[in-house]
């Protein structure tokens, strides 16, 4: 058995030449959540559990705030592989619908990647990917490419016990640090900054790329 990889250190990150931080961005509320909140065990939540009502709608009111703020659109959006955060992702940064005559370019839409490196370790049901093919049907705007067989058998099931939070920081930062090089490596050699937005429905990922990869304390 492999030994557990120590956490990387900030200085292992190579410079991202051309390339604006990263911009995090969670899901909305999920039909886990819901559950959760009824008083039901989350080992009965519902698998790779989709957004909400409310879920939506926050994600909606997500690109309305963009819209208004004047903020240019993302270049490339990248979404972890659970249903929530590519409904989010969609939800939030597919251009809106515009009232123009026949003549007017509609807005293009930044493509949509998913990356298994979004993710942390499932605790359970609902943190259990879907299968790609599955995706790849319901999300046909969303590039399932890195999104392997051998990603999905590693997240589609969850241990008993779950793992503690502190157990998992290590492999947090690892992808974190891995999703970086990612970045650097196919939207660093280009001729400006590329805008690109992060979309994660695990908060224990966020916390550990903000703080471990990007130096940034919440």
């Amino acid at each position: 058995m492999d030994a557990e990889p120590s956490a990387p250190s900030l200085a292992r990150v190579p410079p991202l030449p051309l390339l604006s931080p990263p911009r995090l961005h969670p899901d909305g509320e999920g039909l886990h959540n819901v559950h959760a909140s009824s008083g039901l065990p989350d080992s009965t939540a519902p698998r790779d559990a989709a957004l909400s009502e409310l879920g939506e709608r926050q994600a909606r009111d997500a690109a309305s705030l963009l819209e208004s703020s004047g903020s240019p659109p993302p270049d490339f959006v990248y979404t972890s592989p659970l249903r929530r955060a590519i409904q989010t992702s969609l939800l939030a940064f597919s251009p809106p619908p515009r009232l123009a005559g026949p003549s007017a370019n509609p807005p293009s839409a930044p493509p949509f990647v998913c990356s298994p490196l979004l993710t942390e370790a499932a605790l359970g049901p609902a943190d259990c990917a879907s299968a790609p093919a599955a995706l790849a049907s319901a999300y046909p705007s969303v590039d399932f490419t890195s999104y392997s067989a051998d990603c999905h058998a590693a997240l589609s099931s969850f241990p008993s016990p779950p793992p503690t939070l502190e157990s998992t920081k290590p492999d947090l930062i690892k992808r974190g640090d891995e999703f970086l090089r990612h970045l650097s490596a196919t939207h660093g050699g280009g001729g400006g900054a590329a805008a690109v937005v992060a979309v994660s429905s695990h908060s224990q990922w966020l916390q550990g790329f903000a703080a471990g990869c990007l130096g940034v304390e919440e």
